[in-house]
């Protein structure tokens, strides 16, 4: 993976598993050897700055191995043609790191200290993650006419996803980590744009090369009307919601009450609060459909912010940011969004 002007991240990746259907709408996968190894190089001097800024971020970023099993159910029902009420759920739990943790505490390995201060056991003098991570992924797609090759149909989708470090990790690598906006998310938003919680991204950052905004826990969801308007082409209506959180708190990355006071969450998660988290958008859309290929032409406006517009206060100088967008964001993408 490469950002411009930001950094290269290498992966040297082995995997062995299975997949079968028992059904035509059933389908199932297995990896019990998912091995990956994260290299990060050939970073600028901004974002080598922000790694030392952000000792929470350059932890993520760490030179490891992922030693990882998982498994994932599908059921879709999209095949069916005939049906007007069509279902699909993906579920998979994802777990890393347990038996090299065992074996590395069992035999003495050496132990590293990462930027953040904390410890963690290697293998082969090198740091591995440890973490559980699940997803969960429902949609539902309604037929308003009886007609099977109507387009006209309401879509909606709820996406869950939790990935919790331990032991060994108190971060999710980077690449395993949620993020929240963009054509096919929360489209009012940029591309992980949105949180940890009520985190908004100073106007130092967002004029650098690398200003993403990732988390550990991800809630979304979207709602959808599509209609056909002439041949090859729908339009859309639609509104989506949604946010990311961080299972343990960045001290970095600050976040405020709606008085501008220092809340002490720093982005994490929180039962009692994450409703009022959600960011909210809405907007309308035209889609180009020639069957093997759809273009697609979104435009969202916010209807939430789940940040407050107050400058943090307690700093040594005010935070600053560049004024909310209150024109929308027009998104071009390729496909229908879900």
């Amino acid at each position: 993976m490469t950002r411009v002007d930001a950094f290269t991240q290498q992966g040297f990746n082995l995997n062995y598993g299975y997949t079968w259907k028992t059904k035509l709408t059933n389908e199932q996968e297995l990896r019990p050897i998912d091995i990956q190894y994260l290299r990060l190089s050939d970073t600028s001097r901004t974002f080598s700055r922000l790694l030392r800024d952000r000792p929470f971020l350059n932890n993520s970023f760490r030179q490891q191995f992922i030693l990882a099993s998982s498994y994932r159910y599908t059921y879709n029902q999209q095949s069916l043609e005939q049906r007007r009420n069509q279902i699909y759920f993906s579920g998979g739990v994802e777990v890393a790191g347990n038996l090299a943790y065992l074996v590395s505490s069992l035999t003495g390995q050496q132990k590293i200290t990462n930027p953040d201060g904390s410890q963690s056991y290697t293998i082969l003098n090198q740091p591995f993650s440890q973490y559980t991570k699940v997803d969960l992924e429902l949609r539902n797609y309604f037929r308003t006419s009886a007609n099977p090759t109507s387009g006209n149909k309401f879509a909606t989708r709820l996406l869950v996803g939790l990935g919790l470090p331990y032991q060994n990790a108190r971060v999710l690598p980077y690449l395993r980590q949620y993020g929240i906006g963009g054509p096919n998310s929360v489209r009012a938003f940029a591309a992980r744009g949105l949180g940890p919680g009520t985190y908004r991204t100073p106007e130092s950052n967002e004029t650098s090369a690398f200003y993403d905004q990732v988390g550990d826990m991800r809630i979304e969801a979207n709602a959808e009307y599509r209609q056909d308007l002439f041949p090859y082409v729908k339009g859309a209506l639609f509104v989506d919601a949604g946010n990311i959180w961080l299972i343990n708190d960045d001290p970095s990355r600050r976040t405020v009450d709606e008085n501008g006071n220092p809340d002490g969450k720093n982005g994490q998660f929180a039962f009692n609060t994450f409703l009022k988290e959600l960011a909210v958008g809405a907007g309308a859309g035209l889609r180009i459909d020639v069957q093997f290929f759809v273009i697609r032409f979104d435009y969202a406006y916010p209807l939430r912010l789940p940040y407050s517009n107050t400058q943090i206060k307690g700093l040594t100088s005010e935070t600053t940011y560049n004024k909310t967008s209150d024109t929308g964001r027009f998104n071009i993408a390729i496909g229908y969004p879900f």
